[in-house]
């Protein structure tokens, strides 16, 4: 008897933690990709990056959504989330997690973008583009360009694309 209680309390326990893992457990959309493919998140106002075999999550700035045919942030009319979650209306506004530079440092002279990249801590560190419009994200040592939404710039200050007159591009193209 003392056996069966055992049993059937470490089956519990064991199906408790299951199911405890699997809502911690980051989905492993990436496995089977190639670095830099842009796939759709569960909530339509985010999105994976694929680097490595792993998925880094981002946000799209406060009033857009993930566009997959596009593969960018688009405003909320031109998208259609499908079956994926959709932010309501109600929700708390929050700066969009784009990941910050590791040492949370000013990157926004885009000359030193290949130094910046190739140090071994700057996995996914944000670093300015000669183009307004556009930023490097550091993956695996290199930068790779990543755009901004039309009718956003890069603010290098803050790690993410923002309103034209939020930004001051200095020196870069606009």
């Amino acid at each position: 008897m003392k056996c069966a209680i055992l049993s059937v309390l470490l089956i519990a326990a064991l199906a408790q933690g299951a199911v405890l893992l699997k809502e911690n457990k980051v989905p492993d959309v990436c496995a089977a990709q190639s670095d830099n493919v842009f796939i759709a998140h569960e909530h339509c106002n985010k999105f994976y990056i694929c680097s490595g075999g792993s998925a880094i999550v981002f946000s799209c700035s406060v009033g857009t959504l993930w566009n997959p045919s596009l593969n960018i942030c688009d405003f909320a009319a031109s998208v259609n989330c499908g079956n994926r979650i959709i932010p309501g209306e109600d929700d708390n506004v929050v700066i969009p997690d784009i990941p910050e530079s590791p040492d949370n440092n000013i990157h926004d002279d885009p000359s030193l973008a290949p130094q910046i990249c190739a140090a071994p801590d700057s996995l996914n560190a944000l670093v300015a583009h000669a183009n307004c419009n556009q930023f490097y994200l550091c993956l695996h040592g290199f930068p790779v360009p990543q755009f901004c939404q039309a009718g956003l710039l890069f603010d290098p200050r803050e790690g993410r694309c923002d309103w034209p007159n939020l930004v001051n591009c200095g020196n870069r193209n606009v």
